[in-house]
């Protein structure tokens, strides 16, 4: 099995078992592979938790946040906010309800599975959940605020029409 590790405060690997225990991880040292769900220490994993030491190299510190295309992982709040307005603004479009929930959800799933995918260490799935998860919160929105206004000027045309006979009396009654 492949291992990644956090050594001076770098990602680096990949790494067998082997190659991990010549190099005299910590039982602190922060290591990752396929199939864990974000960083463990090496305490933690079976394979390792035999040889790592209680001393070693210098203890792990929080690596910076990874960035891609200059964009920090915490992106997909903005999205998951629009969602959110999205399903909020569902009353007032009725006539695209289905359409604009629909969209929102799937925003709001793709942020979160980018969120995920950031935290198990692959950027590039993740930024690519996160411009799905963007381009549905996107789309919902719209289509939340089409609606919207269409059901708006429904109401303002049906009230027009329904009191249009009181006006004329009302205004006549002016003259």
């Amino acid at each position: 099995m492949e291992y990644y590790a956090i050594i001076n405060n770098k990602r680096q690997g990949p790494f067998t078992a082997e190659q991990l225990k010549e190099l005299g991880i910590r039982r602190d040292t922060r290591v990752w592979h396929e199939g864990l769900m974000g960083w463990a220490n090496a305490a933690d994993v079976a394979e390792l938790a035999e040889f790592a030491k209680e001393e070693g190299p210098a203890p792990y510190r929080e690596p910076e946040k990874e960035t891609v295309a200059g964009r920090e992982q915490l992106a997909s709040t903005t999205w998951i906010i629009l969602s959110i307005i999205t399903l909020i603004l569902l009353p007032f479009s009725f006539v695209f309800f289905h359409i604009s929930a629909s969209c929102a959800i799937c925003g709001i799933i793709h942020s979160l599975q980018g969120e995920r995918y950031y935290a198990a260490n692959r950027p590039a799935l993740a930024e690519r959940k996160l411009k799905t998860g963007r381009t549905f919160a996107i789309v919902g929105l719209c289509i939340a605020i089409l609606g919207a206004i269409a059901y708006i000027a429904y109401i303002i045309l049906h009230w027009v029409f329904l009191y249009h006979d009181l006006f004329n009396r009302i205004l006549s009654s002016f003259q």
